[in-house]
């Protein structure tokens, strides 16, 4: 068990990674922001440099604004702070100018101002500028708020926006004003048009109903980044090992759609920041729910919140449910998140229908549920070098804790210390060299490196065949021939 003393969790039991777009939780800004005040005349305005400035001069900033804004504002207000080498920053309301008309107003914020200075330093944003939206703000006409606060007290070199950028008392200024104030001032104004994605717009309010529905990869498509919350907390994930289905049915089928292995990479991959491994035995298998929640999560693990499924179960024979959880950590002031039943395309999102997809060879529905390709991490092993005899050097690894997929050749993907190569890999026994135990035997193409002991992560692309036995090596070799010019075909190489 890894052990941290406040954290945010998520649940793994039959998880789906729709989870883990609900919590992505990460650290506290870092000390390099300096922080200024400025007197704007209507309260105050904060700027925070999130790249040390001996000086925050006249003329020396490309500004965008952010009323809803989409990324493509970032860019190109990046793009025109190195053409100019100037730096560029992002304006914001706090609060909103919507939220402080109608304070009664439901929640709509996308992200609180701490999670914005996260996304925009990540973005290469090197100022971030909060201007406080009170009655005296309000009542600036176009002309005062684009002259006093814009050009006086930030004064900018140039402004990004977007077409229906609205300003001033009432929203009554508009784009040819801005430009046409600018223009006075010699402040060059650049205006962001309509952006689509997949004919879709991008805009907040769709933003808000994709990640209200649930559907967090199309949110993530839109926003270009997926959808996270920044706080003093970090995000991880709670595993039992071994499965409890495995546990109490020795013998059952292997159904492992990922080891531990494979789990932490993914999780890593994901930017989870903390992975838990709870052994199963029989000690935690005769925990009541209650014992279960507040002996080992509760007062070992100690997390400020929780994401489960809509069907999790826990404790002695199962016995615990949803609102059992809820109920036992409303005791302790944790917050518990429920994500509903998640579909795509109509079908629902489980571990079984993924399961089930894999076997069938439909690699390329199993990754829309996934969210990512189906892979297998692991060390790799000595064979008995028959592939380097015949000319086709291959690395394997070992899967006897997965799932069992067909007996047959596959396209794939290789990661090796995070370069990727292309290759294709057997996956089953070997009846050729009357083999019997299995493997993952993966053919890497224009590679000769000795990776023995490496870690290796082999993503499934496309099935190509069975696996047969052949009457001879030099049949086997024309038949891995054929198959590599497949996978190439496969890759699009």
């Amino acid at each position: 068990m890894y052990k941290f003393l406040r954290k945010n969790l998520l649940w793994n039991f039959f998880f789906n990674y729709s989870h883990y777009s609900i919590l992505k939780v990460l650290h506290t800004i870092p000390d390099k922001i300096e922080i200024k005040i400025l007197d704007v005349g209507a309260g105050d305005a904060y700027v925070k440099e999130f790249f040390k400035k001996s000086e925050y001069t006249s003329q020396d900033t490309s500004i965008a604004s952010d009323y809803g804004y989409d990324y493509s504002h970032i860019d190109i207000t990046k793009d025109i702070s190195i053409k100019n080498s100037s730096y560029a920053g992002v304006i914001v309301f706090e609060p909103h100018p919507r939220k402080f008309f109608n304070k009664d107003s439901e929640d709509f914020y996308l992200s609180d101002l701490k999670t914005k200075e996260h996304l925009l330093e990540m973005l290469g944003m090197e100022c971030f500028v909060v201007l406080d939206f009170n009655k005296e703000m309000s009542e600036r006409t176009p002309v005062e708020f684009i002259k006093e606060i814009i050009i006086e007290k930030i004064k900018p070199s140039s402004i990004v926006v977007g077409y229906d950028f609205r300003f001033g008392k009432n929203r009554a200024g508009g784009v040819e004003d801005l430009e046409r104030i600018c223009s006075e001032h010699n402040i060059s104004v650049k205006v962001v048009e309509k952006q689509k994605k997949d004919e879709s717009v991008l805009s907040s309010s769709n933003v808000r109903s994709l990640l209200q529905e649930g559907d967090f990869n199309e949110a993530e498509k839109m926003l270009g980044h997926k959808w996270l919350i920044k706080g003093q907390v970090i995000a991880g994930v709670i595993v039992f090992e071994p499965h409890p289905r495995k546990f109490f049915d020795k013998d059952s089928e292997d159904f492992y759609l990922s080891d531990l292995k494979t789990k932490e990479h993914l999780l890593e991959m994901l930017g989870m920041e903390c992975f838990v491994v709870l052994d199963f035995n029989k000690e935690m298998s005769e925990r009541t729910p209650v014992e279960f929640i507040k002996e080992i999560i509760i007062e070992k693990i100690k997390p400020s919140s929780i994401v489960v499924g809509y069907d999790f179960r826990f404790g002695k024979n199962r016995a615990g449910g949803v609102e059992d959880l809820e109920r036992i950590c409303s005791e302790h002031n944790i917050s518990v998140k429920v994500v509903e039943k998640q579909k795509k395309d109509e079908s629902v999102l489980s571990s079984s229908n993924v399961r089930s997809l894999l076997q069938e060879g439909d690699f390329n529905e199993a990754e829309k549920m996934l969210g990512h390709k189906w892979l297998i991490k692991g060390q790799v092993i000595a064979g008995d070098k028959r592939g380097r005899e015949i000319g086709f050097p291959t690395a394997n690894l070992e899967v006897n804790d997965f799932l069992k997929i067909k007996f047959g050749v596959y396209a794939v993907n290789v990661d090796i210390d995070g370069d990727l190569y292309n290759g294709i890999a057997n996956y089953g026994i070997r009846p050729t060299f009357k083999g019997k135990k299995l493997l993952l035997e993966t053919y890497i193409f224009d590679f000769s490196k000795d990776i023995y002991g490496k870690d290796i992560v082999v993503s499934f692309i496309e099935f190509i065949r069975e696996e047969k036995k052949f009457e001879g090596v030099d049949l086997l070799k024309k038949q891995i021939d054929m198959d590599s010019k497949k996978a190439l075909e496969i890759l699009g190489i």
